[in-house]
């Protein structure tokens, strides 16, 4: 197969994921599968054939965020310089400390999100790689057909039916990747997909193969997975391709017959179904706007004029997995998609702005910020520091409930200031209402602003041994000690664990 090219969203020519991993599957290809658009990565690993990991650019599909949230791994664990996730999961998997049958579903479940990501793709580039990446976890022993067909399930059926809406009322025969006429009937599907399958095959025009239009949806999936493959292609596809080499040859072909009107697809019911999504998301996206009204690039991205550069980046990116029009319903309308593009626009002007250091600060100067940091800038820095003292002494005698207001107000003044947020994300750990998720955000915020708070580790320790990670305790008391060799309580802590 070419080495890289464009998916493409239909004949002649065209290319498409599940296209692509079929064709590898069949060939025993022994490699790695990147496809890549504005939305993000996606990556796929055969040995012989079989697909063996999935990768993905989205946080939700890789085991760190798993990890995460089933507190197995902390955030702070994760930023650990030399950490290596696969050397982690094979060591906890080994010693029994993670529950291998639950981490084997997640994987499964990872990589049916992965597939049906690609499955909706229609533009991009792909790119395939002889030589394979770094090993990711292995997948869980399926074939590679039962990936493909959960991840199909997954997706929602009015995407297979506007995907195929203009096919639905044309005939359909074998395709140009298709082992022999029945090889549509060799795929593991479940009983009521090998069914329609049959019918498909019997009836050759879909609209004429649904018996009920309760399994339109069954129908349309099954059709798809089919056409995606190239098993199966629809007259349209064919007359295309045979246009597209006649007029190579300086042939002039005829066009085809008119397709027979209206689609079935199109019920009273969908049309009410797409409406209700795009009226949902318009006003969604409405409110945003007004909310974004008068803002500038450090309200547009939410984060303080004295944000770092990570901070920013952070901030921007968290907003375009959640505004990017890709991410919108296939049902919305087309000013919806507009209003998304805009807002889209909006975010990566703010984002340009203050990536660039001149722009950044013409931008401070106007807004007044370095006005009145010259002015209140000292005051409030020592009006910060009495109140930490304050909540510091309360934090040491444990009267958390009594530090964590000093320690709100101290930030408002300052809020660069990294040992309040170690203070205040030590102290909210022991409170109730807030707890070790709350604790360990504020205490990498404080990590980040100063890696060289030695507060920080010791009380990131602390919380470790809590919580009986004894390796990592005592890899933060050190770290601690390495900054400030005469810290006492961390010297305690330490000559208690070893």
């Amino acid at each position: 197969m070419p080495a890289k090219g464009q998916l493409g969203e239909g004949p002649p020519g065209w290319v498409s994921p599940l296209g692509l991993l079929h064709h590898l599957s069949m060939a025993h290809a022994h490699g790695h599968l990147l496809l890549e658009n504005e939305g993000g990565r996606l990556g796929f690993v055969f040995h012989q054939g079989k697909l063996q990991a999935t990768e993905s650019s989205w946080p939700r599909d890789t085991p760190e965020r798993w990890l995460l949230a089933e507190d197995l791994l902390s955030p702070m664990e994760l930023s650990l310089p030399g950490f290596h996730i696969e050397k982690w999961l094979l060591k906890h998997l080994a010693s029994g400390k993670m529950d291998k049958a639950r981490f084997l579903k997640f994987l499964w479940s990872a990589a049916q999100q992965t597939l049906a990501r690609a499955m909706r793709w229609t533009q991009g580039s792909y790119v395939w790689e002889e030589a394979l990446p770094e090993a990711r976890m292995p997948l869980p022993g399926k074939d590679n057909w039962s990936l493909f067909l959960s991840a199909a399930r997954a997706l929602p059926e009015n995407f297979f039916k506007q995907r195929l809406e203009a096919l639905w009322t044309l005939p359909w025969k074998s395709g140009p990747q298709a082992a022999n006429e029945n090889h549509a009937e060799t795929l593991p599907w479940q009983a009521a997909e090998l069914e329609a399958v049959r019918r498909l095959q019997f009836f050759r025009i879909p609209a004429k193969a649904v018996p009920h239009a309760s399994e339109l949806g069954l129908y349309a999936r099954v059709l798809f997975v089919l056409w995606q493959a190239e098993i199966w292609a629809s007259a349209k596809e064919m007359w295309m391709q045979s246009a597209e080499v006649l007029k190579m040859q300086g042939v002039t072909s005829p066009s085809p017959s008119p397709s027979p009107s209206p689609s079935p697809l199109k019920t009273p019911e969908t049309a009410t179904e797409n409406a209700a999504v795009d009226v949902e998301w318009a006003k969604r996206l409405k409110a945003v706007q007004e909310a974004w009204e008068g803002k500038d690039a450090f309200g547009l991205l939410g984060v303080e004029r004295g944000a770092q550069a990570e901070e920013i980046k952070r901030a921007y990116f968290s907003l375009v997995r959640q505004f990017h029009p890709d991410k919108l319903p296939s049902q919305v309308s087309e000013s919806t998609q507009k209003l998304a593009a805009h807002l889209f626009a909006q975010l990566g002007e703010a984002y340009r702005c203050l990536s660039n250091e001149e722009e950044r600060k013409a931008l401070l100067l106007r807004l007044g910020g370095e006005a009145q940091s010259e002015e209140m800038g000292l005051e409030a820095l020592f009006a910060a520091e009495a109140l930490f003292k304050k909540a510091a002494r309360r934090v040491s005698s444990r009267r958390f409930e009594e530090a964590l207001p000093l320690l709100q107000e101290a930030l408002k003044l300052n809020p660069g200031a990294a040992e309040c947020w170690a203070y205040l994300g030590y102290a909210k750990r022991f409170l109730p209402e807030y707890g070790e998720a709350a604790a360990l955000r504020d205490l990498e915020k404080a990590r980040q602003q100063n890696p060289a708070f030695a507060d920080t580790y010791y009380f990131l320790g602390h919380l470790a041994k809590l919580r009986k990670e004894t390796a990592l305790a005592k890899k933060f008391f050190e770290q601690c000690l390495s900054l400030e060799a005469q810290h006492v309580l961390a010297q305690q802590e330490l000559r208690l664990l070893t």
